[in-house]
């Protein structure tokens, strides 16, 4: 037996265990969205909710020079020059899931100062990599600067990039009911002693998860609310394209 398991796989093993142990016969689960609209009344209310957490306490990488070129002025006059630029800054990132559930939710996570700029990065469960929009944040500038005789600078507009990773994590929480068809009726599904007889049954999310804790699952737990929940991990690279005015005055021509 797989130690970890989505949640509908921990409801399908739930099943097969009652099933086993109250002569049901068989049975067979639904979930929201399943095609079968009677069990759908009872199951709607199921819903995940992905929290991550804001990445925090990660060393930072320095961005590399892509372009800085030199401007010599050979002549013995000062030569003006006015250039219209387009500074700022352009990001884009990647997440990739290293350890979780594959389900059809997303949510985003925090990250302060990259490449001077806070940011948000989507993660998407669905998928095992979640490639995030490219984000600018740009604007023009009219920069005015002269270049003394017999001198060079360098040139008034550089290119850099900055790659970062940083892992992320949180918690998928699951709330809500699922719907068990069994193939006989049974009673006590729960363990509670009940002495009605159904074929169908709702068991809610935290007895699921508390059902497979106790039979060894490792990815599941209950938090000190009583939610039921799986840990998410994984790392984003973060890659941030800037343009800046620079000029800086080399030494003058011998």
């Amino acid at each position: 037996m797989s130690t970890t398991a989505s949640f509908k796989e921990l409801a399908e093993e739930w099943g097969k265990s009652t099933s086993s142990n109250a002569n049901g016969g068989g049975s067979r689960v639904v979930m929201p969205g399943d095609d079968d609209k009677e069990m759908r009344k009872e199951a709607i209310n199921l819903k995940y909710d992905l929290k991550l957490e804001d990445a925090e306490g990660f060393p930072k990488s320095e961005p590399q020079i892509k372009y800085s070129g030199l401007i010599p002025n050979d002549t013995d006059k000062k030569i003006e020059k006015t250039e219209e630029l387009e500074v700022g800054t352009t990001w884009e990132a990647t997440a990739r899931v290293t350890t979780g559930v594959k389900v059809a939710v997303g949510a985003n996570f925090g990250v302060k100062d990259i490449g001077g700029i806070d940011m948000n990065v989507e993660v998407n469960l669905e998928n095992e990599e979640t490639k995030s929009k490219s984000h600018h944040q740009n604007h023009k500038e009219s920069y005015k600067f002269d270049i003394d005789p017999r001198t060079t600078v360098r040139d008034y507009l550089e290119l850099s990039e900055q790659t970062q990773k940083i892992p992320f994590k949180g918690k998928l929480y699951v709330e809500g009911n699922v719907g068990v068809y069994f193939d006989n009726k049974i009673c006590n599904a729960y363990g509670d002693g009940g002495t009605e007889y159904h074929y169908k049954w709702f068991p809610d999310a935290q007895r699921i998860v508390k059902w497979a804790k106790e039979n060894g699952y490792k990815n599941w737990d209950i938090d000190g609310d009583g939610r039921a929940y799986s840990v998410i991990e994984g790392e984003s690279e973060i890659k941030v394209f800037s343009t800046k005015k620079a000029l800086e005055k080399i030494d003058p021509q011998k």
